[in-house]
Parts: structure tokens; C-alpha cells; sequence
């Protein structure tokens, strides 16, 4: 046995040894961007007397867009409750 051996554990003190105890604590934290906290602007009000005019392609296409825009003001609604809430 080498000299710097000599006082090293057998294998049979190793496997007596009691097993490590690992412990992990996890938490959850909502944070919320600043931007959460301002104000959204209020929709657009459609004017007495205001046209719209287009082919079918571009009237789909509006009407895509403006399906669109309104779940993402619903998901920005609900987000900034969710965050004013903690």
C-alpha cells in the first residue's frame, strides 16, 4: 500500500458511512414587467359616417388583424390582474 494510503477509509468503513441528505426547497415568484403597470389605451371610437372599403382579400385580412388584436388585448387584460394581484 502506498505510504499516502495508509490512513485512508477500507471499503467496509465507506459503505457504513451514513448517506448524504440532500434537501431542496423551491419557490415560485411572479414578476411582472413594469410595462404591466400602465394603462392601456381605450379602443378606438368608429365615427358617425365611417366607410370601409376593400377587396375580399384585404377585407379577410382586416378582419384577421382585428380578431387577432382583440385576444391580445384579452390576454394583456388578464395578465395585468394577474400581476395586480400578486
Amino acid at each position: 500500500m502506498l505510504p499516502a494510503c495508509g490512513n485512508s477509509l477500507t471499503d467496509g468503513a465507506v459503505a457504513s458511512a451514513p448517506a448524504p441528505v440532500i434537501e431542496r426547497h423551491i419557490e415560485v415568484k411572479l414578476a411582472c414587467p413594469a410595462e404591466m403597470d400602465a394603462p392601456i389605451a381605450p379602443r378606438p371610437v368608429v365615427p358617425d359616417g365611417a366607410e370601409l372599403r376593400g377587396n375580399a382579400a384585404g377585407m379577410s385580412w382586416l378582419g384577421e388583424f382585428t380578431a387577432w388584436a382583440n385576444g391580445l388585448f384579452g390576454t394583456l387584460l388578464d395578465a395585468q390582474k394577474v400581476c395586480a394581484h400578486g
